[in-house]
């Protein structure tokens, strides 16, 4: 069996003391070794169009590994000879499986599939049919093309570039015709239309993700550990397209606990790779993997990476891994970006501990809309009370959209802690709720720096945040950083449209900056403050915004006793320690956004000893910098 966190490693310190840190980083080692790689007997497999269940002739050794034809014979084979556990089965690197009816069911405990030899990772695809290089017929003289298909395909792609050209589903074959890179069956004519942009699909090998709700490798029992494998087009159904099938997947329950490295999942449903119980519990740790793809459900409540357990109780950790793309594209609108990087949640109840940590975030063509959520935690109050952290994520895109719906951008998810992370936000056109986040701001954001540029956003009103009369937001924003890029129509905010629902919100010791308004409009700080000397607001550096008003009313900071008036900007990443700007309010802190242990207390993300000093000018009781 697994252990809870709480007897894993020593009891979770404070996130703001310098042991918060490595105690994350011991934990982590903890549950790589619960589920090791190396077992004491190994067997090898390769791919073989006449293997079979058995192994076909082989023996298993890596001179004469088993023989499998398909994803389905390596499960048969895998329920065979790991049936007592302590076992590896490795799979040769460069080879395919196409399954014909099932994935891997990994249930047999203390067992190991990965991968050996060199080249590309072994790679696990769902049933479907492959055009190798032939099988199209040109449609006229347009980039359209057909072949027959009897069924409808859950999706298609080019095989040896499915990560790169990616192709949108159509609803007509005139669509397809007009729209490069496209596809499109017709149940009429049993016909796959498809649109490669020039490219004649006779030369190239097209593959079809057959539809339905088939898991790609799911692991359900105690100390099982999947390695450097790939897992493809697993899950999808334009029939169920909220099914939780998924590419991985991982579904142990109580203090079982499973482990997932090294491996990559791509087109799947409403997630690609996750933790899914049925139950309560279930200890999932997913390290060094890469994820992306999936098919839009009607929430729409997509997200890459996603940890469930219906009952509560689970422990999730996603480590060190990056999201490369968000939703699978539909129609011939311009591509809105869709989906969301992570989220994990609960039927009922609460989880225990779930940390997001190094997650980052491609910004490509089809890129996630929102950044890592975390829900159903228990409540915190105060910040060594909570159990949900999203440290170093690297997020890249709109932040929100209304294509994405709940995949939005918290500054920090409910009674959550985002630490050290930096999130480069820029929504464009509008988004209907105003707001990043349609909630009220509850959690913590410390150390982590927010670029927010604005300039192709259309709405006249944005905020982090929208708090509500009956559902105040109370957050911490602690040491952070705001770069703010404003334009001509939008006002902005901290919290969107409540002049009494951020009193409890505290923003101290953190960089705000304001730049590119004009017309009249700015940014406001909004966090209804507005009493002098509330002690809410302390300690924050300001560079264009206005000041001698308070928080509520407009754009100043006049109840910011210590606040700090920046003559210039401060470089955002010194290389060695930062910016020294002042002096702030002692919060608890311990170390800044590099990790480095703060020997003072000082404003903004990074330790400040050393670099250009900067002069100070006193104005009044603020406090005005400018470098030397």
């Amino acid at each position: 069996m697994g252990t809870a966190y709480t007897s894993a490693v020593a009891a979770i310190p404070s996130p703001l003391s310098s042991s918060f840190l490595p105690w994350v980083g011991s934990l982590v080692n903890y549950r790589l070794a619960e589920a090791p790689i190396e077992r004491t007997t190994t067997y090898y497999v390769a791919y073989d169009a006449a293997g079979d269940g058995t192994g076909g002739s082989g023996s298993g050794t890596e001179g004469d590994p088993y023989l499998c034809a398909t994803a389905d014979h390596i499960d048969t084979l895998y329920s065979s000879v790991a049936s007592g556990g302590d076992v590896a089965l490795l799979l040769k690197r460069g080879d395919t499986w196409t399954a014909t009816a099932s994935g891997i069911a990994m249930d047999i405990a203390d067992t190991t599939i990965g991968a050996y030899g060199t080249g590309d990772k072994p790679n696990l695809y769902p049933p479907g049919t492959r055009y190798v290089s032939t099988g199209w017929t040109q449609a006229g003289a347009s980039d359209r093309y057909t072949a027959t298909l009897a069924t409808e395909p859950g999706w298609i792609v080019v095989e040896g570039a499915e990560t790169t050209t990616i192709l949108s589903r159509q609803s007509v074959a005139a669509d397809v015709t007009s729209t490069s890179n496209s596809f499109y069956w017709n149940s009429a004519g049993n016909a796959l239309n498809i649109n490669l942009g020039g490219t004649d699909p006779n030369t190239v090998t097209i593959r079809t993700f057959d539809a339905g709700d088939l898991i790609g490798v799911n692991l359900l029992a105690d100390g099982t550990r999947l390695d450097n494998v790939v897992a493809m087009g697993w899950g999808i159904n334009p029939a169920d397209t909220s099914n939780q099938a998924h590419g991985i997947r991982t579904s142990v329950t109580g203090t079982d606990a499973a482990v997932v490295t090294n491996c990559d999942s791509h087109y799947g449903s409403s997630h690609v790779l996750a933790h899914n119980c049925n139950a309560s519990g279930g200890i999932a740790t997913f390290k060094g993997c890469t994820a992306g793809l999936t098919q839009q459900n009607g929430s729409p409540g997509e997200t890459i990476l996603n940890g469930f357990s219906a009952s509560g109780g689970g422990e999730y950790i996603f480590d060190d891994t990056t999201v490369t793309h968000g939703s699978l594209p539909e129609g011939t609108a311009a591509y809105e970006k869709r989906g969301g990087t992570a989220f994990s949640h609960t039927g009922t109840g609460t989880n225990s501990l779930v940390i997001l940590r190094g997650i980052t975030t491609d910004d490509g063509d089809y890129g996630c809309s929102g950044a890592c959520r975390i829900g159903s935690l228990p409540s915190a109050t105060v910040i060594s009370d909570a159990r949900g952290f999203i440290i170093g994520e690297h997020f890249n895109g709109p932040g929100g959209s209304d294509a994405s719906g709940g995949a939005r951008t918290y500054l920090a998810p409910l009674s959550a802690v985002s630490i050290n992370s930096r999130l480069n936000l820029s929504p464009a056109g509008s988004i209907s709720v105003g707001a990043f986040m349609n909630l009220p701001f509850t959690g913590f954001a410390i150390n982590s720096i927010y670029d927010i540029d604005l300039s192709a956003y259309t709405g006249s009103n944005f905020g982090w945040w929208n708090g509500l009369p009956a559902n105040p937001s109370s957050g911490k924003i602690w040491h952070c950083r705001f770069n703010i890029t404003g334009n001509s129509t939008t006002n902005t905010r901290f919290d969107l449209d409540g002049t009494t629902q951020s009193d409890a919100v505290e923003l101290k010791n953190s960089i705000i900056t304001a730049s590119g308004y004009s017309g009249g409009k700015t940014l406001i700080l909004n966090l209804g403050n507005n009493l002098v000397n509330s002690g809410n607001i302390n300690a924050n550096a300001y560079l264009g915004v206005t000041g001698s008003g308070d928080t509520t009313t407009d754009d100043g900071y006049g109840n910011d006793s210590g606040a700090v008036e920046l003559a210039e900007n401060p470089a955002l990443l010194a290389a060695a320690s930062g910016d020294l700007i002042g002096a702030g309010e002692d919060v608890g802190l311990e170390y800044d956004y590099n990790g480095q242990t703060r020997t003072a207390v000082d404003i903004g993300p990074l330790q400040q000893a050393g670099g250009a000093r900067q002069r100070l000018r006193r104005r009044g009781r603020r406090r005005s910098y400018s470098t030397l």
